[in-house]
């Protein structure tokens, strides 16, 4: 639910009828346009045609999208389109580097790289439903993902001096200049404070964030870490594009700036919800809390993560997809059931936990643990004071990352 068996259209596929489902349009928010026959959201599919004229479907190395490139035949080229050049057989213009965090201190995995051809279209703020590919804008002409190291490399690209670069992940996104770019060789650009992402709203978008505080977690502390500027964390009156709200025994004010406003004000409200790319749940630190927390705060988040809005649930945070059909006592949700969970605490604790390789990002999950230095051993990370974890997923209801054999069938 809600799917029913052929509503979108499709005999024995599993959809939602048009009426009950917003579903995918052909342009995106990000700006552009898809191409071909893509999915529509709802269980069926949607033909969005050709692209417009000077574009190609796919050309960018991403499928279904439209963007710029020039014909195999010599034909027609715009902008940066026309430094392209052409080289000896089997030489080719590159460029190559490593994408960090906005600290320039962690390589980052499966950030999107490209060279745009045009002006950048503004970042929408708010749940919606993007696709997970990071629909981009600019009618990028290059192309290319960050691997499990952080590293990525652009073939075919425009040459001369000021040729920009994106750097974008979802609503993350920073557009920066190399200085010059020399024809038919690999030109390489690792310099940390360059190839990043951005800091604060100076130097590109930043999703608009709201983050609860918990008495056994700081999140907020995350953030920072990964170099955020202290300026971007704002009360929602602000300007920041990170909120902070104060949870159960958390931290509830500013060193100098003034008090938190509630979660409670946060969760009670789908409204306030959607006015945000994400929200980040730091763990309560009691499973007292898991069962206060109240039908209408799961409705609220249900509703807007329905709308496209990303959350994440820290511990005992799992309350919000947890309902009274579970042993313990919590209030009614309408999550569907994804798990079984240990309500008793009788598994986790200090120990060394697998990660799920049986599926590409998990796969590469693994190597980037290891690059990093989080795991010592391939496909192995120890997890410290592990409580009531969830035991099953669901068939169809999620997918594993990390679990513990000694628990897990």
């Amino acid at each position: 639910m809600p799917q029913e068996c052929g509503a979108a259209g499709i005999p024995n596929v599993c959809g939602i009828a048009p009426d009950k489902c917003t579903g995918t349009a052909c342009t995106y928010s990000g700006g552009g346009q898809y191409c071909g026959r893509i999915g529509n959201g709802c269980g069926g599919s949607l033909d969005c045609g050709e692209c417009a004229s000077g574009e190609m479907c796919g050309s960018s190395g991403f499928p279904n999208i439209c963007s710029f490139t020039r014909t195999t035949d010599g034909g027609p080229c715009m902008g940066l389109q026309c430094q392209i050049v052409t080289c000896d057989a089997g030489t080719k213009t590159t460029i190559s580097g490593t994408v960090f965090d906005p600290a320039g201190q962690t390589p980052l995995y499966n950030i999107v790289v490209y060279v745009p051809n045009a002006p950048l279209d503004p970042i929408l703020t708010g749940a919606s439903c993007d696709r997970c590919d990071s629909p981009v804008s600019g009618q990028p002409i290059a192309v290319a993902l960050s691997d499990a190291q952080g590293k990525f490399k652009l073939v075919d690209v425009p040459t001369g001096k000021n040729v920009p670069l994106v750097i974008q992940i979802g609503k993350w996104r920073r557009q920066i200049t190399l200085p010059e770019v020399l024809p038919c060789q690999d030109n390489v650009f690792n310099d940390p404070n360059l190839v990043r992402l951005p800091r604060d709203q100076s130097e590109g978008n930043i999703p608009k964030i709201a983050m609860g505080t918990g008495e056994a977690d700081s999140l907020e502390c995350l953030l920072r870490r990964m170099g955020v500027s202290d300026s971007e964390f704002t009360n929602p009156t602000g300007t920041g594009r990170i909120n902070l709200f104060a949870g159960m025994g958390g931290t509830s004010s500013y060193v100098v700036g003034g008090s938190f406003p509630s979660l409670n004000m946060l969760m009670s409200s789908a409204t306030t919800l959607a006015g945000y790319d994400m929200i980040l749940m730091s763990c309560e630190g009691s499973n007292a809390y898991s069962r206060m927390t109240s039908t209408a705060f799961k409705v609220a988040l249900k509703t807007y993560v329905d709308q496209g809005g990303r959350a994440f649930l820290e511990h005992y945070d799992s309350a919000y997809l947890r309902g009274e059909t579970e042993s313990d006592p919590y209030t009614p949700t309408p999550f569907p059931p994804v798990a079984t969970w240990d309500v008793d605490n009788n598994t986790g604790g200090n120990a060394d936990y697998n990660i799920d390789t049986s599926f590409p990002k998990g796969n590469d999950f693994a190597d980037w643990l290891m690059n990093v230095g989080a795991s010592t051993m391939r496909g192995v990370v120890f997890l410290n004071d592990v409580k009531h974890p969830a035991l099953t997923i669901l068939p169809g209801m999620g997918q594993r990352w990390v679990y513990n054999t000694s628990s897990v069938p």
